[in-house]
């Protein structure tokens, strides 16, 4: 498939003067149901996903338990997320955050803790992770950089068991303007529900970890969910999950969609072009891209866009792949001929969030789903700006 690429001005603009957006406080109630959520800053839905989060907050039962990894909340964003929060704990919600340790001196994060407390025997708590980087930036729980997590877990709202949402986005004035991002939320799968409070409380007690990296599979009313967590001290498991795939027809296809990509992930960049190779269609839309990567797409024919310049386009933030129509030689299903699923998460394609980094990615076979995200990778096809054009390098 070959993008038309539409001119900022037909695309629409980031408005320079452009406030941050503050959805929460107007926050409609939602269905809480399987499906997934884009933000989109050209259409002045940057706050997207903050919106549903939020939206779930407002609806979390009376008695139960909210469990956040946040990277970082901040601003007039964090604020409005946060009022959020803090009524849900008013209304008798447990409410236990995961939070890097170097973005508590943040205004609304500094307010979470206040309201909270630091005691995770209490029922309500914020563990701010302890193990500070050598490059002084960040704080992990367990790897050796950052808790870079995005996810949100709901033991019960508006009468929904175990949901699980899992997303790309920080709550910042920054993604709240000019970002992308997406969020992904499962209900009623009890597996994959456990399998995430489980690596919170690991996170929680704080015990570095460099090769955390583990894998659960679970079956729920939504399809077969797969969740990775990392740090990893030597596997790429998304070069790997790649190289299980194979093209079925001209159909078969793969869209990538990621915020950062360096050198270190060429193996990633190496799979996508075996798969253009043998047929399948093969997209990226991307930030900061590193030259061997760049090199690699482009040697294979890859059709490729820039998402990055926050005064135009906007900056893609997500961090996904979504494949279609594939042979799947290790599919968890069980039905190796038709693969088609959806693999995003917190965890950028660069040697931080594989080695380093507290990070997840959900894969997700369910063919509604994997609609969504066909839909929003092509949306970024279409405004983002041709990679002959316009190439940074990642830093």
């Amino acid at each position: 498939m070959l993008f038309s690429t539409l001119t900022a001005q037909a695309a629409g603009q980031i408005d320079p003067g452009k406030q941050p957006e503050t959805p929460c406080a107007a926050a409609p109630p939602v269905k809480i149901e399987t499906g997934a959520v884009f933000s989109d800053p050209l259409q002045d839905r940057a706050g997207a996903v903050a919106e549903r989060l939020c939206s779930y907050f407002k609806q979390a039962d009376a008695g139960s338990t909210i469990s956040l990894a946040a990277f970082v909340i901040s601003g007039q964003s964090g604020e409005d997320y946060v009022d959020q929060l803090l009524a849900a704990h008013e209304r008798g919600v447990k409410i236990q955050v995961v939070m890097d340790g170097w973005q508590i001196s943040k205004a609304p994060s500094a307010r979470l803790i206040k309201a909270l407390g630091t005691d995770t025997t209490a029922g309500s708590w914020v563990a701010v992770c302890s193990n500070t980087s050598p490059e002084g930036n960040t704080s992990s729980c367990q790897g050796t950089k950052g808790m870079h997590n995005k996810f949100a877990l709901f033991s019960s709202v508006s009468g929904q068991q175990n949901v699980v949402v899992q997303s790309s986005a920080n709550v910042t004035d920054v993604n709240h303007v000019s970002y992308w991002n997406n969020a992904l939320t499962v209900t009623g799968d009890d597996g994959l529900y456990r399998a995430y409070r489980s690596y919170h409380a690991d996170m929680a007690r704080m015990e570095q970890t460099p090769d955390y990296h583990r894998t659960e599979t679970s079956r729920g009313p939504a399809g077969v969910s797969v969740v990775r967590f990392f740090p990893a001290a030597t596997a790429d498991p998304v070069a790997q999950r790649l190289s299980e795939l194979q093209c079925k027809n001209k159909n078969s296809s793969v869209a990538v969609t990621m915020s950062e990509w360096d050198d270190t992930r060429a193996a990633v960049a190496e799979e996508l072009g075996r798969l253009k190779a043998e047929g399948c269609e093969v997209t990226v839309a991307a930030g900061p891209v590193d030259g061997q990567v760049a090199a690699v797409l482009d040697a294979a024919g890859i059709e490729r866009r820039i998402v990055e310049d926050t005064s135009t386009t906007g900056r893609v933030h997500s961090k996904y792949f979504v494949v279609s129509g594939m042979r799947d030689s290790a599919s968890p299903e069980g039905n190796r001929g038709d693969a088609s699923f959806v693999f995003t998460g917190s965890h950028n394609y660069n040697s931080t969030s594989l080695r380093r980094n507290d990070e997840a990615i959900l894969e997700l076979h369910n063919r509604n789903v994997v609609k969504a995200y066909q839909a929003n990778a092509q949306r970024l096809m279409q405004i983002g700006e041709p990679a002959g054009e316009k190439q940074t390098v990642s830093k």
